[in-house]
């Protein structure tokens, strides 16, 4: 992870948001005459990739598109500028947390509550869709997009993966982007899009608010693809019979596999949910509430030494969300406050603490949007052993497993063959499917089951005109699974 910088552009770094393979995000303040000061969530991309033409193309894309859609229910663009020939985008800053982070520290919402969300992201999709200048199709609505404020707002964000339908409207093939959880089965498996797959994944976002976990969570990522494509999930009424028959139908309809029985527009979705009695007051303030109780510090990362003064004193119970960005997950244990420790060790309680929670948020941070891949959501049902992080695509057609035994000793085998130890397992996953090379022999079509002695190995696939190559070290009895992108 680089240093934080102290300044970028004309705004000063406080600290950092969050981090991730490609992205960056600070917590920045810009000051102006007269005492004027302005905080924002500060977005770049990572300088040790700044240099890739694909990831600055996208970038700037991003804040091309957000810089269209202004709305209450989406995070603002507020200012995009260069620095040292590296840009930066400057995000409406929003004190809060993310619904998926709301939901892990809550019970499922409530009818009202439930009612208030679905009114306010369909409002945003609907903005977004309408845009001047071409439809913008967002491709990664989910709960870790939408952002819950400290008063109860919602709002959208992330575009980072988003295409406008003044263009191209399918991807290349295998290069489908978003969450494979929320993925519409018509856009995993052709990789087309338009706004009513935006709809699907708002509907399994939806879905999951109210009952806890997603409709089509499978053990595995193609498992996930085939139940969303197949319609197999548990109906809503069913698992929430409390819910208003209207409001659990219009979910239904929206996560159905086959887009032609989905709402037609997000405008359409907007009036049948006008149609039902509107949530009062209390569903804003409920979750207001809920974000103040479980809001954490603020800032990640410090960007400069704390001053004696400040490290005495109380951490402030609250966070600010950055909108493209990911956060630590909610429970992120917080320094106790309690007591005072005076003399020499207070060096040394801060250093352990400090040392304790940066562990703690380097485990748990996810990756932020500007991968641009498939991020894959841990699933409910999943066993501890959790499948890869995989890129999404159309799901194949999956084949009976091709497992291979040692068969003698092989120019690349010769030292693992030096000793009798347990052959390693190695699963090779490439989706949506790829021809499968280890240490330069064919192994078949996607998936391979394989037992290989432990040591390096070799792992290439090829899917078209795109190749990936992998080099793992297996452990003596080592259970492996490795998913190329």
């Amino acid at each position: 992870m680089s240093d934080a910088p102290a300044r970028i552009g004309p705004y000063e770094v406080e600290g950092r948001l969050g981090a991730g393979g490609m992205g960056e995000t600070y917590l920045a303040l810009r000051r102006g005459p007269g005492g004027f000061e302005q905080r924002v969530c500060l977005k770049r991309i990572r300088p040790e990739v700044a240099q890739d033409a694909e990831l600055v193309r996208q970038f700037m894309a991003e804040a091309r598109i957000m810089a269209r859609l202004r709305h209450a229910t989406i995070a603002q663009v507020l200012d995009f500028g260069e620095d040292d020939g590296q840009y930066y985008l400057a995000l409406e800053l929003i004190e809060g947390m993310d619904l998926r982070e709301l939901l892990l520290g809550r019970p499922p919402l409530d009818a009202d509550t439930l009612l208030h969300v679905a009114l306010q992201l369909t409002a945003a999709l609907d903005v977004a869709h309408r845009a001047d200048g071409g439809a913008v199709i967002h491709r990664d609505v989910s709960t870790s997009n939408v952002l819950v404020s400290r008063e109860g707002e919602i709002k959208l964000t992330d575009f980072g993966i988003a295409r406008s339908l003044d263009g191209p409207v399918h991807t290349r093939s295998g290069v489908i982007k978003g969450k494979v959880p929320y993925l519409a089965p018509e856009y995993a498996r052709t990789g087309r899009f338009d706004i009513r797959s935006d709809l699907f994944s708002l509907g399994v976002t939806l879905y999951e608010c109210a009952r806890g976990e997603r409709p089509y969570d499978g053990a595995t990522d193609i498992d996930t693809f085939e139940r969303a494509a197949s319609g197999e999930h548990v109906a809503l009424s069913d698992a929430c019979p409390t819910l208003p028959a209207a409001l659990t139908a219009c979910i239904e309809r929206l996560i159905d596999p086959d887009p032609d029985r989905r709402p037609g527009s997000a405008a359409d979705l907007l009036e049948a949910l006008e149609a039902m009695p509107p949530p009062g007051p209390r569903a804003r303030r409920a979750l207001a509430e809920d974000v103040r109780r479980l809001g954490r510090p603020r800032v990640v990362e410090s960007a400069r030494r704390p001053t004696p003064a400040e490290l005495a004193a109380p951490v402030p119970g609250q966070q600010s969300i950055p909108a493209p960005e990911t956060r630590p997950q909610a429970g992120t244990p917080a320094a106790s406050r309690t007591g005072r420790i005076r003399g020499p060790w207070v060096a040394l309680s801060i250093a352990l603490t400090l040392a304790m929670v940066a562990l703690v948020v380097a485990l748990q941070q996810r990756e932020p949007a500007l991968t641009h891949e498939v991020v894959p959501e841990p699933s409910p049902a999943a066993t501890p052993a959790a499948p890869e992080p995989a890129d999404d695509a159309s799901p194949p057609v999956e084949p009976e497993p091709v497992v291979v035994l040692p068969e003698g000793r092989s120019a690349d085998d010769d030292a693992q063959h030096e000793q009798p130890t347990a052959p390693a397992r190695l699963e090779v996953v490439v989706l949506p499917f790829g021809e499968v090379t280890v240490n330069g022999r064919p192994r078949g079509t996607s998936p391979v089951a394989l037992r290989l002695p432990p040591g390096a190995h070799r792992i290439t696939a090829r899917n078209g005109d795109r190749t990936f190559q992998k080099q793992v070290t297996l452990e003596a009895g080592e259970r492996r699974r490795v998913v190329l992108k």
